[in-house]
Formats: structure tokens, C-alpha cells, sequence
């Protein structure tokens, strides 16, 4: 695996929890507008006072047992969230603590920030900060331990 491919590897390892958190918020979005529709739903039942005769809908009770089962996807997603971010903050204490590669990878794969946020909040240019991220996940494939939590395999080995 060349260089520039292990590094992708790593970043994508990283990006993990905000994937994780990205999913978790989907979920949430998709909860509140199933019990949006609970509120009225298209298929509910009009009394007025007229016999019929048909099959019976799903009404309303159904949105119950949708949001419950979406709510059981975001408790998931809230242990996967967490246990992401847990390999993430174990692989980012390979970095000098208070360093400006930690403080880098720690805004950009923990936090979320775009490159303009990270700018203003350190302060750094767009380059600079490249160049720190670039250094730091050069620094963290040299760690056989981190090489082998993102599936890397020893050095000189191909995976």
C-alpha cells in the first residue's frame, strides 16, 4: 500500500465518529417527522357517522411502533457514536498534547470543523493547516499499535 493510500485509509478511519454523529442526527430528523405525521396522518380513520365497509389501515398505531423502532436505531447509534469516539481519542493521544497537529486532527475528525472554522479558531491558514493534518497522520502511521487499530498492517507489509 503506498503512502498516500495509507493516509486515506487513516483519515477515513478518523472520520468515523462524525459519520457516526451525521447518521444519529438523520435519525432524529426522520423521528420528529414521523410523529409530525402521527399528529395527522394520511391514512387515519374519518368518523362520519356512515357505515363503510374496507380493510382496516394501519393508522396512526403504526407510526407508533416506526418511531419506536427509530428510536431503537439512535440508541445504536448513540453506543456507536460513543464507541468511535473512544478508538479516535486513543489513537489522537499518540500526538504531543498541546501540539498544533493534535489541536489540528482534534478540530478537524473530533469537533467537525471545516478548514475556515479551524483558520479562525487557531490561528492558522488553509496550507498551514494542511500541513499539520498531513504531519500528524504521518506521525501516527509510524505507531505499529495505531497501524494495526485502522487495519494498516506491519510497515512494509502489504494489507
Amino acid at each position: 500500500m503506498t503512502d498516500k493510500e495509507e493516509r486515506e485509509v487513516l483519515r477515513r478511519y478518523l472520520r468515523q465518529y462524525l459519520s457516526a454523529k451525521r447518521r444519529k442526527c438523520d435519525l432524529e430528523r426522520r423521528r420528529a417527522q414521523l410523529q409530525q405525521d402521527m399528529q395527522c396522518p394520511l391514512g387515519a380513520v374519518r368518523y362520519d357517522g356512515m357505515p363503510r365497509s374496507g380493510s382496516p389501515s394501519e393508522g396512526a398505531a403504526a407510526f407508533a411502533y416506526r418511531i419506536d423502532e427509530v428510536e431503537q436505531r439512535i440508541r445504536a447509534q448513540q453506543a456507536e457514536m460513543a464507541r468511535a469516539a473512544l478508538e479516535i481519542m486513543d489513537i489522537i493521544d499518540f500526538l504531543e498534547p498541546g501540539s498544533l497537529e493534535r489541536e489540528v486532527i482534534e478540530k478537524r475528525y473530533m469537533d467537525g470543523m471545516g478548514w475556515h472554522a479551524i483558520e479562525r479558531d487557531i490561528p492558522i491558514s488553509r496550507s498551514q493547516g494542511s500541513v499539520y493534518e498531513n504531519r500528524a497522520i504521518d506521525t501516527l502511521r509510524m505507531y505499529a499499535k495505531v497501524r494495526s487499530m485502522v487495519g494498516l498492517g506491519e510497515r512494509g507489509e502489504e494489507t
